[in-house]
C-alpha cells in the first residue's frame, strides 16, 4: 500500500507476454479497478525484478529485471534492468513559447501553486 493512502495497492507481476506495474483500489476487503501504470516490460524465464519500495517523498521505486539480457541495463532506450521512479508528476501551466523541460517546482510546493494562480 502507498504510505498515507491505504486505498492504493501497487502490484508488479508477470503475464504471458510481459511484466507490468498495476495500481488497484482497496476498499478494506477487496481489490478492484486495476489500472496499468507500466506495461510491455520484457519478461523471460528469470530476472523479472519486481521489488517495490516507497521513498521518503512518497515516490514509488520499481526494480525492473533485465529479463535475462544483462546488456539492457546499459541501454537508455530500455526500461528493463533499471530502477524506475514513479509517483510524483509535474503540472505545467501551458503558455505560448513556454519551456516545458525541467520544472521550476515539482512535488509538494507552495511555489507551484503561486506560479499557476499568478
Amino acid at each position: 500500500m502507498a504510505p498515507g493512502d491505504e486505498t492504493a495497492v501497487f502490484v508488479y507481476y508477470t503475464t504471458a507476454t510481459d511484466n507490468r506495474l498495476v495500481r488497484l483500489d482497496f476498499d478494506g476487503s477487496r481489490l478492484a479497478r486495476p489500472r496499468s501504470l507500466i506495461t510491455g516490460l520484457d519478461a523471460a524465464y528469470n530476472h523479472h525484478g519486481g521489488a517495490l519500495a516507497f521513498g521518503p517523498d512518497g515516490s514509488l521505486f520499481v526494480a525492473v529485471g533485465d529479463a535475462a539480457v544483462p546488456e539492457v541495463a546499459e541501454d537508455v532506450d530500455s526500461l528493463n534492468g533499471k530502477i524506475l521512479r514513479v509517483g510524483r508528476d509535474e503540472l505545467d501551466l501551458i503558455r505560448p513559447g513556454g519551456n516545458y523541460g525541467w520544472p521550476e517546482a515539482e512535488g509538494d510546493s507552495d511555489r507551484l501553486f503561486r506560479m499557476l494562480t499568478g
